[in-house]
């Protein structure tokens, strides 16, 4: 084997980004491998006649400070952010709110609504804010996460408010985390609630791909490499020992450590050739898979009706749907024209079934969300310049994880922290970094993930 490395990373998206950089800023002589031609991931920005789309996110949890501004100022990176106030809405046929970044301001605007909750608001809110800080302190303080580990969002609620109202619209933002109330893991729906509560939410300028392109530049900066367009398609391991990989030219390359952003079903079942104890087999196939989401995102005229238009979550009474619709350009007019506009309406998949059709799915989809955008801008079709939209199947295809699987794992209670898979795997010096381990997903937890994997490299 050639090219001999202290750590190859597996996958550009932010995992594997983070990972390479701190572990670069420590020393090591890092190489990132990405089948793409580019970085992102879930964090990636693409161009469409003038007009700019985030497929995956298009906010930072932490405008003031965070987990993930933490991790930004550590390995240096230069970003912009552009705060966003309010950081979301609830629009639901009954009653539509405005969700602040002051969590005080939220705590008055919901007493003000249910005057009879106002001390279990007060309550709620200061555990909410706690579980977050334990989860992303550094030291072991866990207090809190052992009381809540193995309730649902739903159950947590409960715990805390009578009013039935109220606990749907504080468990509104579910599209954030993929599973409604019931199913999700409490201390993820406090840990991704709690982040913008406490620090603001941020829109990086010029499209979501500059937050991955500000690590790429942070991480060669400091010495880092990246091949793009080459594909991992093994392993290489020796007597239980990861100590290389080869790529799809045939290429191999040593090192004596390998981080796998990628899929973890597919890196166990496909580029790890040697046995591995079944009961670490049998737990892959196991655990469930998140749930996906379907992207539209549209570049629209100067002369598009946006009044009516919130950054939110909506609730279509008539068709029973879920769409969460932002409009960046709001904020940023970068993304577009002079003038024009951008909409990206994000829809989850909660169904069971398996798509047998994906075209005539895709051609129904799109047809069902322009019919819920047209309700919000009524001179919608007219005023399209351009159309992007992406399947489960597509995103598969662009970031390898099954079944488009939005956020790794899906984010139950037996699947959040410790239940997740370890970054630390049965093959010695191959660790596992981003939403297919622990802690979970969403940018804090991603950044978690991928610093704990950096301390285990350098240490």
């Amino acid at each position: 084997m050639k090219g001999k490395y202290d750590v190859v990373v597996i996958g550009a998206g932010v995992a594997g980004l983070a990972t390479a950089a701190l572990a670069s800023h420590a020393g090591k002589k890092v190489l990132v491998f990405e089948k793409e031609s580019g970085t992102g991931g879930s964090c990636l920005t693409i161009e469409r006649a003038g007009f700019k789309f985030d497929l995956g996110l298009s906010s930072i949890p932490g405008y003031s400070g965070g987990v993930v501004r933490d991790f930004l100022g550590k390995i240096r990176a230069d970003l912009t952010l552009i705060p966003i106030e309010p950081i979301d809405h609830l629009i639901f046929p009954e009653i539509t709110l405005e969700i602040p970044s002051d969590i005080d301001q939220l705590i008055t605007l919901l007493s003000n609504n249910f005057p009879e909750e106002s001390n279990n608001l007060r309550r709620f809110f200061k555990v909410l804010l706690e579980i977050r800080n334990e989860l992303a302190s550094e030291v072991n303080r866990r207090e809190l996460i052992g009381m809540y580990k193995g309730f649902t969002f739903e159950q947590m609620l409960t715990s805390f408010f009578n009013d039935l109202w109220l606990k749907r619209i504080l468990g509104g933002q579910w599209h954030l985390v993929g599973l409604p109330p019931g199913q999700v893991s409490a201390l993820a729906m406090c840990n991704i609630l709690g982040e913008p509560l406490r620090f603001g939410l941020g829109l990086p300028a010029g499209g979501i791909g500059s937050f991955a392109s500000s690590i790429l530049k942070s991480f060669k900066d400091s010495g880092g490499q990246i091949r793009f367009d080459s594909e991992v398609t093994e392993i290489i391991t020796e007597d239980g020992r990861a100590v290389g990989v080869r790529t799809d030219s045939g290429e191999e390359v040593s090192a004596p450590v390998v981080v796998s952003c990628i899929d973890a079903r597919k890196t166990f079942f496909n580029l790890v050739k040697e046995k591995i104890h079944s009961n670490y087999l049998d737990k892959l196939k196991e655990l469930k898979v998140s749930k996906p989401v379907f992207q539209m995102h549209l570049g629209l005229t100067p002369d598009a009706n946006m009044r009516e238009v919130k950054n939110g979550i909506y609730l279509f009474e008539e068709s029973n749907t879920w769409v969460r619709i932002s409009s960046p350009t709001k904020w940023d007019n970068s993304l577009a024209p002079p003038k024009h506009h951008v909409i990206k309406a994000t829809v989850p998949i909660l169904d069971e079934e398996p798509i047998a059709d994906w075209d005539g799915w895709k051609d129904l989809m799109a047809q069902r969300t322009l019919q819920s955008l047209q309700g919000l801008i009524p001179n919608l079709k007219d005023n399209i310049v351009t159309t992007f939209v992406e399947t489960p199947s597509e995103n598969e295809t662009r970031t390898g994880n099954s079944s488009g699987a939005a956020f790794g794992w899906a984010l139950t209670p037996d699947q959040y922290g410790d239940e997740r898979l370890s970054q630390v795997t049965p093959i010695k010096n191959l660790y596992l970094a981003g939403h297919w381990s622990a802690p979970g997903a969403g940018l804090a937890d991603v950044i978690r993930s991928a610093r704990a994997v950096a301390k285990f490299i350098v240490s």
